[in-house]
Order: C-alpha cells, then sequence, then structure tokens
C-alpha cells in the first residue's frame, strides 16, 4: 500500500504548484471555532479508548494552511494541531501508531511529532473532508510541503483516511 501510494505521488509532482511562505504564516494564529460533522476518530492509549467527533476536535484551537499534497490535492485546509491533540488526551510525548480507513498504518516517534508542527486537518476549503477527498481526516505537514513534493522526506508520514490514533 505504502507503495502504491508513493508511486502515485510522484507521478503528480511535476504538475503541482508550489506554496509560499506566507502560506505557513496562518499556523501561528488559531482560527474561529468551526461547527462540526459527526465524522470520529478514534484515539486509544490513555485510560479508556475515546471516539472524538469532528466537532469535538474542532473545540481545540483550528489552524488553516494553504499547500499541495504529494498526491495532488490542493486546498486550504483547517484543522488543529497534533499535539493539541494529544495533550488535550494526555498523550503528549509518546509515539503514535496511526490508521487510515483503508487499513493503512504508520508509526511516528515522539521526536517525530516534535520535529515539525503537523495538522490534524478536518476541513478543505471550509468544508468537511468527505471520503472522496480522502476524508474525514488528513495528517499533513505544512512545513515540510516542498521537501515531500520533492520526494525528500518519508511521505508515509501524510496520512489521508485517518480514523484512529494509537499511543503506544
Amino acid at each position: 500500500m505504502t507503495f502504491l501510494r508513493t508511486l502515485f505521488a510522484l507521478s503528480l509532482l511535476a504538475w503541482l504548484p508550489s506554496a509560499s511562505a506566507a502560506d505557513y504564516a496562518a499556523l501561528k494564529n488559531p482560527l474561529a471555532s468551526l461547527t462540526g460533522s459527526v465524522a470520529e476518530l478514534l484515539i486509544s492509549g490513555g485510560s479508556k479508548p475515546v471516539k472524538l467527533t469532528q466537532a469535538e476536535i474542532e473545540r481545540l484551537p483550528i489552524y488553516q494552511t494553504t499547500l499541495t499534497t504529494h498526491w495532488g490535492q490542493r486546498g486550504t485546509f483547517q484543522g488543529v494541531l497534533l499535539t493539541d491533540l494529544l495533550k488535550a488526551q494526555k498523550l503528549i510525548g509518546r509515539p503514535l501508531s496511526l490508521v487510515a480507513l483503508d487499513g493503512y498504518r504508520d508509526n511516528l516517534s515522539a521526536s517525530d511529532i516534535e520535529s515539525s508542527p503537523a495538522i490534524l486537518a478536518t476541513r478543505l476549503n471550509g468544508r468537511p473532508i468527505s471520503y472522496a477527498d480522502k476524508g474525514p481526516f488528513i495528517l499533513l505537514w505544512p512545513q515540510k510541503e516542498q521537501l515531500a513534493l520533492q520526494g525528500k522526506m518519508r511521505l508515509s508520514d501524510w496520512i489521508w483516511g485517518l480514523n484512529e490514533i494509537r499511543a503506544k
């Protein structure tokens, strides 16, 4: 599965526009709260597993960035910082196993998570991310966009269709 995702992403690189540094400025300023939908994210590894709805996730500070993913999706993504979500669930500083709807899995170390701000995107262009648009949640690394587009980072860390976070 990782190979197919990487192959697809690399085939699109020649067609993608690049984002400017201004696109990342929004990461410093939270947006107003959004109105959520019924998508759920399962988080485990704490005292007991919890399912958070999109609306519950969006009670955390909301950030946005405009970027192009390495699989060719471009737009303005809104969501919460992964570290904010982990702090709220008392899971900060722990490695994670991330699971997508299609069964895809990736592992992140605590240092991976702390190295660069990742956004758990809940919206694309102001609307909940549909399954057709690789939702309901997408893990993005805005400050690593160019590295991803150039194939100079682990592309498997950009996860679409995310529906479960397991703290180890």
